[in-house]
């Protein structure tokens, strides 16, 4: 983590690079493992709106199986890491890399998740806090800030000393 040290191992996930079409079916596998294991942790799991389409299907599979995920999806409205890209090969201006209107929390209803638009850091920690060891899988729709990002750290590093649901972020 840019920002600290994790408060134990086997709390976080994360991929070097090349995330997009990972982050959520790795947070639905480990969910999946946690369940198997018997540790039961809820996982967070935190994706933004561009790299959520990559593999959106494995929504129906955290439904399916009940799994215990909190799904966090920060709204930009467009596939940021795929324009910083094409600043780097110098294609300024591809199409399609901007996607407003993209509504998160009907296409997580629409796979059977519960599902809600978040406003503020307060609503993600209720959120967090009432993920059932088993659930029917959760999806949450975001816009945060920078400021909010380190709040939202913070309550995963509390969440971890408390014993209140141990995080994975995907």
């Amino acid at each position: 983590m840019r920002h600290g040290r994790l408060p134990s191992p086997d709390t976080f996930y994360t991929f070097a690079s090349g995330i997009l079409g990972w982050n959520l079916p790795a947070s639905v596998g480990i969910a999946l493992a946690e369940r198997d294991s018997g540790r039961n942790r809820p996982v967070i799991a935190i994706i933004g709106d561009g790299s959520f389409q990559y593999s959106v299907q494995s929504l129906w599979t955290a439904t399916q199986l009940h799994l215990p995920v909190l799904i966090v999806v920060p709204r930009n409205g467009e596939y940021c890491i795929l324009k910083s890209f094409a600043v780097l090969e110098k294609t300024q201006g591809a199409p399609g890399l901007d996607i407003p209107g993209f509504d998160v929390v009907s296409i997580a209803k629409g796979y059977g998740c519960d599902a809600a638009r978040l406003e503020d850091i307060e609503q993600i920690k209720e959120a967090g806090s009432s993920v059932p060891r088993f659930s029917t899988g959760g999806c949450t729709e975001d816009r945060l800030s920078e400021p909010a990002f380190e709040r939202l750290r913070d309550l995963t590093r509390t969440s971890n000393r408390t014993g209140h649901g141990e995080d994975h972020n995907g």
